[in-house]
């Protein structure tokens, strides 16, 4: 299960929970191998007393976190420190007083996905 998180979403979580609560029943042998992953699991240990489950738990990152703040027309650092300035507009002129648009642009013209 990735993004077991989820469990704890008011509109989508009871449906991952009811098909694992049926996993569970259907399975008393206990054959079938639940693995969830989140990064956000607030309530982890619960989760997998209720599953029966081993937890492991790590802080190891493969990718260092790295922390920004978008701030008027800038991007800011954790320590508050102007990184870039950010245009104002596309270049196809998009109306976007929040910058999303420009931001997401930058983002998939690096490559890489929102």
């Amino acid at each position: 299960i990735d993004e077991a998180h989820m469990l704890g979403d008011q509109d989508r979580g009871y449906t991952l929970e009811i098909m694992l609560t049926k996993l569970i029943f259907y399975d008393p042998s206990r054959k079938i191998q639940i693995v969830g992953m989140s990064a956000t699991l607030p309530n982890v240990s619960q989760v997998a007393n209720w599953l029966d489950a081993a937890l492991y738990q790590t802080n190891f990152r493969p990718v260092p976190l790295k922390e920004f703040v978008k701030h008027e027309h800038y991007i800011r650092d954790s320590n508050w420190n102007i990184v870039c300035n950010i245009p104002k507009t596309l270049p196809v002129g998009i109306h976007d007083p929040d910058h999303i648009s420009i931001l997401s642009y930058e983002v998939i013209n690096d490559g890489k996905s929102v």
